[in-house]
């Protein structure tokens, strides 16, 4: 079965976001390269930050991310995407001269994210492969992607790389390799963003109060995301965060099923209800 094994981020400093990542959540950096790109892991997930080499790179901020698959599947999910109308296309055409150890191959979804396709991932320069980290650190577990039509985009995932859905609430869905979860998230207003929108790390509870106090020390204190539209079920999110370069994360110590994320909803609505 197809995996989400990484993200990509481009930022201005990678070297100085990879501190930061590394000081609040304790990843690892697996490599250097020599054109200022950083690659961080949590020990499963992949982050790749990419430095803006000049005024054509994409803008900052989270901008791809990929499957791993195992090279057995691959001419089965090609065959599939291409029923979509969705076809690969090589990612050295946009920048021949980057280093590219998780992406094989680039395609874009029928919403037009951007995701890349391998089957592994090849060392990185001035690093060997990745990183296995001893000990309880925060995971990233899920990824956020706004979309017209999220029932229409989990079909596409769900046909090409087996994503199962895991649950569904005011039009939004959310579907998962087992591992990685995806929130498929409906536009419901004409301001709301397009494409991925910010990933989020599973906390262990006792790790909380350390990694909130890291981030209280850089000035950029965790708050919560229903203060600004209680009405949103949010079973994956407890706070939200930015990163130093103003990434979104979300922040939680464990997956709420649907049920019970409706229920506390319903609960926090009826406490605004104003008294008759």
């Amino acid at each position: 079965m197809a995996t989400i094994r990484h993200i990509a981020i481009f930022s201005e400093d990678p070297t100085k976001l990879s501190k930061f990542y590394a000081d609040v959540f304790g990843t690892k950096t697996t490599g250097v390269d020599d054109l200022g790109n950083a690659w961080v892991t949590d020990g499963y997930m992949d982050i790749a930050l990419l430095r803006r080499r000049n005024e054509k790179a994409p803008p900052k901020g989270i901008h791809h991310w990929g499957f791993t698959i195992d090279p057995s599947e691959k001419e089965a999910i090609y065959a599939k995407m291409k029923t979509y109308g969705v076809e690969p296309y090589s990612p050295y055409v946009d920048a021949p001269e980057a280093h590219r150890p998780y992406a094989e191959d680039a395609v874009k979804d029928p919403d037009g994210n951007r995701f890349d396709v391998s089957t592994g991932m090849k060392d990185v320069r001035g690093a060997h492969g990745q990183t296995e980290l001893k000990g309880e650190v925060p995971k990233i577990r899920h990824i956020a992607i706004f979309s017209e039509n999220p029932a229409k985009l989990s079909k596409f995932y769900a046909d090409c790389f087996g994503l199962k859905i895991t649950g569904e609430s005011q039009g939004d869905v959310w579907v998962t390799d087992g591992y990685v979860d995806v929130a498929l998230i409906s536009r419901k207003r004409p301001t709301a963003p397009r494409g991925i929108h910010h990933w989020g790390f599973t906390l262990d509870a006792d790790d909380k109060p350390r990694v909130y106090k890291e981030l209280i020390a850089h000035g950029l204190p965790p708050s919560d995301p229903r203060a600004e539209d209680p009405t949103i079920d949010r079973p994956y999110v407890e706070d939200k965060g930015h990163d130093i370069d103003g990434n979104r994360y979300d922040l939680t110590t464990a997956k709420r099923s649907m049920d019970e994320e409706k229920r506390r909803t319903a609960e926090r609505l009826d406490t605004l209800v104003p008294a008759k």
